[in-house]
């Protein structure tokens, strides 16, 4: 199963779980139990996800490639400031 299936999949329990309210105030005990867990998973698979990118992410950006680095191609100094994803603007 893809990477994305699998976040899919857990999205997909979440939003069953979630079903028939609007917001988080209008679930039942039962639903809030649900929810609470699927989140849970939810976030379990997505930092999985994130944490292969960011490894890839730093292969790709290995100070040995220099100038053809993937994050000093982008404007970054190092991958973990590729990875936090803050589109390389600085503030102030």
């Amino acid at each position: 199963m893809s990477k994305l299936a699998v976040l899919h999949e857990a999205m997909s329990r979440l939003d069953a779980a979630w079903a028939g309210a609007d917001e988080s105030g209008a679930l039942s005990r039962e639903q809030l139990i649900a929810v609470s867990a699927s989140l849970g998973e939810l976030q379990r698979r997505l930092d999985a996800v994130h944490v292969e990118v960011a490894a890839c992410i730093s292969r790709e950006s290995r100070p040995e490639l220099g100038a053809e680095s993937l994050a000093k191609q982008q404007g970054f100094r190092n991958p973990g400031d590729v990875d936090r994803g803050d589109g390389g603007c600085v503030v102030g």
